[in-house]
């Protein structure tokens, strides 16, 4: 069956023997194409081992094959934890990332000992992983992400109490560093508190909302808590400017009844043909989402149509004072990213009470652990 030849997969990969894995995790998904682990961790696996091919058509088969296995999880669930993290690794592989990871001046002693470590950690050698990130966090002391790596291997480990002093560290060298945020809330989920748990979950989108799974582990923590996370989906179509007297042309199979995403396209088609449009993507994107609230509202009073959950959360963030840090977080994409890194400089907080007053309230009372 497909769960063996994932059980064969991971004991290869507990053994070093990527080429077995990889043929072990091909026979699963030939076996089950729905299958999702199987589909994550030979993504993973191709990822990992892109970098050790020089072949350039080798290569591009391997990143190929990666991006097909990421859809293929997120077309058959695109609402579970294994969609969000085949979003989070599609990004990587095709290079759609919104935010860089943080250039270090560590030298290559570091990296290798990461490497390993790694390597070690996804073939769950816990004490090998452990002490290959101690290397390399002896040799690169500033770098939050290897010590977020190593909170997480001893977390794996079992070690709580050393799991939560390396996340402490990472998040002292950076304070918005995501995966550090998104690791502690396994440390207060092991330790029965989910309050704390939801609020890291808050931190890792406000640093960085593109990050899929945090939205995910957002979306869990508000449900455990008793609340609904009401997160905009943003389904903007790309509209690129035309010609004077061009015309706006959408596809066949989109559906006009769409209502703000509708809207947001006739207006952002508009903004293109504007000789005043404002040089800061915020302040674009301002114009037309407010443009497609008023006229999304207008349209749906007429015909006596419900709101969507879309335009009612737009619309209270607006009524509230919060517009722009909806359209920064829920819209968030390389265009914007600049704005939102100084946005989240100097107004952090808000952007964290934006979440929890609008996208993911919970009662009162579940704040005390």
């Amino acid at each position: 069956t497909a769960d063996r030849h994932v059980q064969d997969a991971r004991a290869a990969m507990a053994r070093g023997r990527v080429h077995d894995a990889l043929q072990a995790f091909n026979a699963a998904i030939r076996e089950d194409p729905t299958h999702l682990q199987a589909r994550i961790q030979r993504g993973e696996l191709l990822m990992g081992a892109i970098g050790g091919t020089s072949d350039p058509d080798v290569r591009r088969k391997m990143t190929e094959t990666a991006a097909d296995d990421f859809r293929a999880v997120i077309k058959a669930d695109g609402e579970s934890e294994w969609a969000a993290m085949a979003r989070d690794r599609l990004a990587l592989v095709t290079g759609r990332v919104v935010f860089p990871p943080r250039e270090t001046a560590c030298d290559s002693r570091a990296t290798q000992e990461a490497r390993l470590a790694y390597q070690a950690f996804m073939a769950q050698r816990y004490p090998e992983a452990a002490a290959a990130y101690r290397k390399a966090t002896d040799v690169c002391a500033d770098d939050p992400t290897l010590w977020t790596f190593y909170g997480n291997t001893m977390f794996a480990a079992g070690d709580l109490d050393r799991a939560e002093d390396l996340f402490k560290q990472a998040l002292r060298l950076d304070p918005w560093h995501p995966q550090a945020h998104r690791f502690y809330t396994s440390v207060w989920q092991r330790r029965g508190r989910p309050a704390r748990a939801y609020e890291h979950a808050v931190r890792t989108v406000v640093a960085d909302p593109s990050y899929e799974f945090g939205w995910y582990a957002l979306k869990e923590w508000t449900r455990r808590l008793g609340g609904r996370s009401q997160r905009v989906r943003d389904e903007r179509l790309p509209i690129r400017p035309t010609p004077p007297g061009g015309t706006l042309t959408l596809p066949n199979d989109f559906d006009k009844s769409a209502g703000l995403w509708f809207a947001m396209a006739i207006a952002d088609f508009a903004m293109h043909r504007r000789p005043d449009a404002p040089a800061s993507p915020l302040q674009r994107l301002r114009r037309v989402v407010g443009d497609a609230i008023a006229m999304t509202r207008e349209i749906t009073d007429k015909q006596g149509r419900a709101p969507t959950a879309d335009l009612l959360t737009l619309e209270a963030a607006r009524d509230g004072g919060f517009l722009d840090e909806a359209l920064l977080l829920q819209f968030i994409d390389a265009t914007l990213a600049p704005e939102y890194l100084e946005h989240r400089r100097r107004s952090g907080e808000r952007l964290v009470e934006y979440l929890t007053r609008f996208v993911a309230p919970v009662p009162a009372g579940a704040l005390r652990d």
